[in-house]
């Protein structure tokens, strides 16, 4: 669990120099740590030094990459990226954001709950849909045109 090494590394620091929880050093490090750069990032340091484990190979992170898992919303995630990268403006855990030309704002497709975009669940909705405005009109009963 990355989240464990980090909050370690984070409690070393603040312990070795009796630093507080908002202190500049402390936050700088927290966001180096989420740098994915090899060459800069924190955590690809330890993993490099052998003090973390990791429960996956390089080759399923690279796969994972393209090809999401079916059994969680990130698969509805990836496709709508896949499907509309130029709509597609932001994707985070709990939602995605689209810029749909027709629409006056931004379109947030909130995903809260891990099990309901699935493959399963939403395969056929994204196959109806030929572009990003076909799927907010069929997600929200509106018309984008």
């Amino acid at each position: 669990m990355e989240w464990l090494a980090k909050l370690g590394v984070l409690e070393g620091l603040r312990e070795r120099h009796g630093l507080t929880w908002d202190h500049a050093k402390v936050q700088a490090v927290d966001l180096q740590w989420s740098d994915v750069r090899p060459e800069r990032g924190l955590y690809a340091r330890l993993r490099a030094a052998g003090a973390v484990d990791t429960i996956v190979t390089e080759a399923e992170v690279r796969r994972a990459v393209e090809n999401p898992p079916r059994d969680t919303r990130a698969w509805f995630r990836g496709e709508s990226v896949r499907r509309f990268p130029v709509e597609v403006v932001a994707a985070g855990w709990n939602g995605i954001i689209l810029d749909v030309e027709s629409e006056p704002t931004l379109v947030r497709l909130p995903m809260v709950d891990p099990l309901r975009g699935t493959a399963e669940l939403t395969e056929k909705l994204l196959d109806s849909c030929p572009d990003a405005a076909a799927l907010v009109r069929a997600l929200t009963g509106g018309s984008t045109d």
